[in-house]
Formats: C-alpha cells, sequence, structure tokens
C-alpha cells in the first residue's frame, strides 16, 4: 500500500474511531467523562502524527469535487 493511503486510511480511522467513542454523549457528558476525553485525544494525535506523513504531492493527484 502507498504511504500516502496509509496516511488516508489512518486519518479514517482515527475520526471513525472519535465519532464512535462520543457517539450518544452531549458536551456536558463529554466533559464529566476523562476516559473518553482520553480516548478522543489519543486518536486526535494519532491523525495529527498522520498529517505529518502525507505527502503534499499526494493532494494534486486527487481529482477535485464539484460544488464544494
Amino acid at each position: 500500500m502507498k504511504r500516502d493511503e496509509a496516511v488516508l486510511l489512518d486519518l479514517a480511522r482515527a475520526a471513525r474511531l472519535v465519532l464512535e467513542f462520543k457517539a450518544g454523549m452531549d458536551e456536558v457528558a463529554f466533559l464529566d467523562d476523562l476516559k473518553t476525553q482520553s480516548s478522543v485525544l489519543h486518536q486526535l494525535m494519532v491523525m495529527g502524527e498522520a498529517v505529518k506523513r502525507y505527502q503534499p504531492s499526494f493532494a494534486t493527484n486527487i481529482p477535485q469535487s464539484r460544488g464544494l
């Protein structure tokens, strides 16, 4: 698998996990749950590390969506 594809998969997985961890929680519940906060923070850090590995030239090879 190409490096940039792996980065995108890491980003997608981390984002999916963030949504899973906080599913069904409102802001108050999230702020009262240190375990969920820690889990979400960890996934955000994973996303940040993945972005560091991303090659800017990869974006030039992706067709741009229209209407966004």
